[in-house]
């Protein structure tokens, strides 16, 4: 009987979130990526490495994630999805070798951003002339259809575009676009411009019309003399009414190495905040570059790197590169301490089993069911008199079902779980406000 629910409490599992309940949906408004309450979202973040890369797949996994959302502060995080396998020393095999464990790596990444309530950008990463058109319609289109109805999805459809007109790069682009928003409406989407993302004036003169909340790249190097330009480049741009992500910048020169200029640094990192861009630094990694977050780390024999950090995250000061030093304490400073904004408290009529397993998040007024079963056939928001409000089957395929619970913000809400054996399970939702 439902009446059970509020008798055997025996399973309880409270779910908090974080940045994207504070910033919401990111829309673009103007020159601005603005929150659900139109004022700048202002992303701070970190990018991971080549994410295949030999001196970048080690950190690709939840833990690290989890602890930049909750000890650096960041509100994003980035993964770049290799297109193209590279290979000697530091290689590793790209999306056009290796598409199944390629996609495997950002779904981690993606699943940790979301179960953390932090946002991400997903990166098809290739610096060289458009191309591969087709490939990266496969990818997003998957991307899309599996993550999409999630407001902390960023797709970014092509890293750093080299030798390539604004027109070529404009038609790449927006089949990809429309690719994407067969099955994501909404969320943001970044394009890539020229000359490895420094020429914005072009889209600036000539943007993408007729798509919804589009923002382009801007990428520097702030060590590097002839980067400084590039602020004046892109305020005209703004002012001419683009909005732009800096989904790639580093502390080092051009190279990913030489010097850190720490008065270029500051320069650049006060003129991002006082313009409040959204921004991803490069890297989160140990390669020996000083553009690395970590100590660096050192190529053995075998072309792998020798770590000296933990890969799992929870760094010490010790730990961390000049650079990422500074990125981690321009964080702690700019940005608020991750403390839970919502939550719900979920509460199971019976001990969940072995093969019965559910795992219940709470995002932006929709509560997810994900299982590790394929006993569980179909979930059902219920009322408390046993009506059905909403029923969606489960299939078991690695997918996740929700249901919108915010017309139920000053109650609960109650779920039925059905097996294929006719059993059932009643769970309780209730939304801490």
């Amino acid at each position: 009987m439902i009446k059970t629910i509020f008798v055997i409490l025996s399973f309880t599992l409270l779910i908090a979130a974080a940045p994207i309940d504070d910033i919401g949906p990111l829309q673009v408004n103007g020159n601005q990526i603005v929150g659900s309450d139109g004022n700048p979202a202002q992303l701070m973040g970190m990018s991971f490495y080549h994410g295949q890369h030999k001196a970048g797949r080690d950190f690709v996994k939840g833990s690290v994630v989890e602890d930049l959302a909750k000890n650096w502060r960041c509100s994003v995080v980035r993964i770049p999805m290799m297109y193209r396998s590279e290979w000697g020393e530091g290689g590793g095999k790209g999306y056009d070798q290796d598409p199944v464990n390629s996609v495997k790596m950002v779904d981690t990444i993606i699943q940790a951003a979301i179960d953390l309530g932090i946002y991400v950008v997903v990166d098809w990463h290739e610096v060289a002339p458009v191309g591969n058109q087709e490939k990266a319609i496969e990818f997003f289109t998957d991307i899309a259809q599996r993550w999409g109805s999630y407001p902390n999805i960023i797709y970014e459809v092509f890293n750093e575009p080299t030798q390539s007109s604004w027109d070529q790069i404009k038609s790449y682009a927006l089949p990809v676009i429309n690719a994407i928003r067969q099955h994501d409406t909404n969320n943001l989407i970044v394009v890539g411009t020229g000359d490895w993302c420094q020429k914005v004036m072009e889209p600036a003169n000539d943007p993408i019309k007729n798509q919804n909340n589009i923002a382009y790249s801007l990428h520097f190097y702030a060590s590097d003399s002839w980067h400084q330009d590039f602020r004046a480049r892109a305020d005209s741009a703004m002012d001419k009414g683009i909005a732009l992500f800096v989904t790639e910048w580093g502390n080092s020169e051009a190279s990913g190495g030489g010097n850190l200029n720490q008065g270029y640094m500051d320069t650049f990192m006060n003129w991002m905040l006082d313009k409040k861009l959204c921004w991803c630094n490069w890297s989160l990694s140990d390669i020996p570059e000083s553009s690395a977050a970590l100590r660096n780390g050192s190529w053995n024999s075998e072309g792998l790197i020798t770590h000296v950090v933990s890969t799992d995250g929870n760094w010490s000061d010790s730990d961390l590169s000049q650079s990422g030093l500074f990125v981690r304490n321009v964080l702690l400073n700019n940005r608020p301490a991750y403390t839970p904004v919502k939550g719900v408290s979920v509460f199971f009529n019976t001990k969940p089993q072995s093969g019965h397993d559910i795992f219940a998040v709470y995002n932006s007024g929709t509560i997810e069911l994900r299982t590790n079963s394929e006993k569980w056939t179909r979930a059902e928001l219920i009322g408390i008199d046993g009506s059905v409000f909403d029923s969606k089957e489960i299939n078991y395929n690695g997918s996740r079902i929700s249901f919108s619970i915010k017309r139920h913000a000053n109650s609960f809400s109650l779920l039925r779980l059905k097996d294929s054996y006719g059993r059932s399970r009643i769970v309780k939702i209730l939304p801490r406000f």
